[in-house]
């Protein structure tokens, strides 16, 4: 578990599969050394969305490989919130 701007996030998980098809915020983090992390969002099916399907599904292979972290949110205003919160506190431009 990781804590981002006060929430837990549930992971790290490696497919998708695992993962809730529910709404959240995720975070996809960069297996380097340093860990990175590369990509914040939120969605209505967290499992959906971070899937094959994902527009930068093939750019975070190719970068890391990547591991996920996720938050489940109720409703979209709540996840926006909480996506600004965490691009915020890690220095990612909105």
């Amino acid at each position: 578990m990781t804590i981002l701007a006060g929430k837990p996030f549930n992971g790290p998980y490696s497919d998708a599969l695992d993962i809730a098809k529910k709404p959240g915020v995720y975070v996809v983090v960069c297996e380097t050394r340093d860990k990175k992390i590369i990509e914040v969002g939120e969605t209505e099916d967290v499992s959906a969305e971070i899937g094959s399907q994902h527009q930068r599904w093939e750019h975070w292979g190719k970068i890391c490989g990547g591991e996920v972290h996720y938050w489940r949110g109720s409703t979209q205003v709540d996840r926006l919130e909480l996506v600004r919160k965490v691009r915020e506190e890690l220095g990612l431009e909105p």
